[in-house]
């Protein structure tokens, strides 16, 4: 009997985390903004928003400050990408820990939505330009992809001196 034990736990220990990874947030899941209405944490946030330079992505940085004087060099900053579903990840418990050691800035690029995730304008953003291609489209979606050289010029020349 014993032996036949081990065997399922071992099947089952292995199917949890594929189960795990293959469970997806709806697409129409809202943002969850709870924490930046919060006044009682050691961080407090603004916002920037900021246009694609062909008016087709709207972008909104929601930039966390300590509440501790900055360090002498600066603030040591940590980038989030999908800053909408960055932001719902978030919790006082994080960020106290982090405001209790060598406090970052935090930077959460996500874009102008209500929604957790913006499917096009990150299909876009985050999907390399294939070699030749002129314009290129996702497989699955047909949605407009290939322009993650031009957000990252975005980030470096805009986002980061902001």
């Amino acid at each position: 009997m014993r032996t036949k034990i081990l065997p399922l736990a071992l099947l089952l220990a292995l199917a949890l985390p594929v189960q795990a990874a293959q469970a997806r947030p709806a697409p129409d899941q809202p943002m969850d903004t709870s924490l930046l209405q919060r006044k009682d944490l050691k961080y407090s946030f603004s916002s920037l928003l900021l246009d694609s330079a062909d008016g087709q992505r709207h972008y909104q940085l929601w930039i966390g400050r300590p509440a501790s004087a900055p360090p002498k060099d600066g603030y040591p900053v940590v980038w989030m990408l999908d800053g909408n579903a960055a932001m719902g990840a978030l919790d006082p418990q994080l960020l106290n820990t982090l405001a209790d050691g060598k406090a970052p800035l935090l930077v959460a690029i996500g874009y102008q939505t209500p929604l957790r995730i913006e499917r096009n304008a990150r299909t876009y953003d985050y999907t390399p330009n294939r070699p030749g291609a002129a314009q290129q489209t996702d497989p699955l979606t047909e949605q407009p992809s290939g322009g993650a050289d031009v957000f990252l010029d975005l980030l470096r020349e805009r986002m980061r001196p902001a």
